[in-house]
């Protein structure tokens, strides 16, 4: 059994990713930690304890972060998540409380508790693994592995950016937390738009179908959670449940390994990631990125496949 711990900010393909994971028995989830990003901090953390009691679990125990990226204004995705973050989907208010400390401390101590045998796995912005480094930088380089969900890498027709002609929204959203997150030496893979924007790995309404027609709680919810979006788009792309898939199907997955920097000064180019893919260097002209692994392709059909069995099972 893997322990990890989940950072996002639910947030509809956040949620999708945390029914998947509960539903996954291979998943030790140590906590869930909440950071601005599709809608304000207060309503991802709520919207996360919404779907827990929607479930009717108590646990994992849930942790607010970060309410604003590290040095810039939060730009929410309000236009795609509606204003409550769930796409208007009616939830209870929870009775369920988070945690009284801040996410930054619960990753520290699920590090510490794990003797860092912990993967996180990021679905929104890395501010609060970006200030979990900056702060305790020794304790947190411990960390097993990290995924990211975030980046368009330019390495499919696909690694366009989605908030920008370049940048993927988590990355805009704090570019500086991403290029701390990308610099860190973590053992890191990046799953990206280059992964996450494959047609052939978006759910259509033949698969709406089926979540619609499934007997589990956590199937009835992902439908009503991706039947906004089926109707304004006509295919809705799975970015966080993919994440999760690439650390528990990994064979699904092509992963390549390059060095990268991620654009905080640019005013066209702000959150762009910038892959180095030169067959070679000349002497004297090495480059300062980090090399990290990253998603360059996903057998779209199988993680289809994967995500809505595990859902309906």
């Amino acid at each position: 059994m893997k322990r990890v711990l989940l950072d996002m900010d639910p947030g509809i393909d956040d949620a999708l990713a945390l029914l998947l994971a509960l539903r996954s028995p291979e998943l030790e989830i140590g906590a869930i930690t909440t950071v601005a990003g599709n809608v304000e901090v207060e309503k991802t953390t709520k919207n996360a304890l919404k779907v827990l009691e929607f479930l009717g679990l108590e646990t994992p125990p849930v942790a607010m972060g970060c309410s604003k990226p590290l040095f810039r204004e939060l730009r929410t995705a309000k236009h795609v998540h509606g204003e409550d973050g769930l796409g208007g989907l009616f939830l209870p208010e929870p009775k369920l409380r988070p945690l009284t400390k801040h996410a930054v401390e619960v990753m520290v101590e699920e590090v510490e508790r794990s003797g860092g045998r912990i993967v996180f796995v990021c679905t929104g912005p890395l501010t609060n693994l970006a200030s979990a480094l900056r702060d305790y930088p020794e304790t947190m380089g411990k960390v097993e592995g990290v995924i990211v969900m975030g980046g368009a890498y330019g390495l499919t027709p696909y690694g366009h950016g989605n908030i920008t002609p370049v940048a993927e929204y988590n990355f805009y959203v704090d570019p500086e937390a991403a290029e701390m997150v990308l610099d860190s030496g973590l053992p890191l893979l990046a799953v990206g738009l280059d992964g996450t924007m494959d047609t052939a790995a978006m759910l259509s309404k033949e698969e709406y179908e089926e979540l619609r027609k499934g007997r589990t709680k956590e199937a009835k919810l992902a439908a009503e959670l991706v039947k906004p979006l089926l109707e304004r788009f006509g295919k809705v792309a799975l970015h966080d449940p993919m994440a999760l898939v690439s650390l528990l199907k990994p064979e699904l997955f092509k992963i390549g390994r390059y060095h990268v920097r991620v654009e905080t000064k640019g005013e066209l180019t702000r959150g762009q990631v910038v892959v180095d893919r030169r067959p070679f260097i000349l002497p004297g002209e090495e480059w300062e990125g980090r090399e990290i692994r990253i998603c360059e392709g996903v057998d779209g059909e199988g993680f289809l496949r994967f995500f809505l069995e595990r859902l309906m099972e």
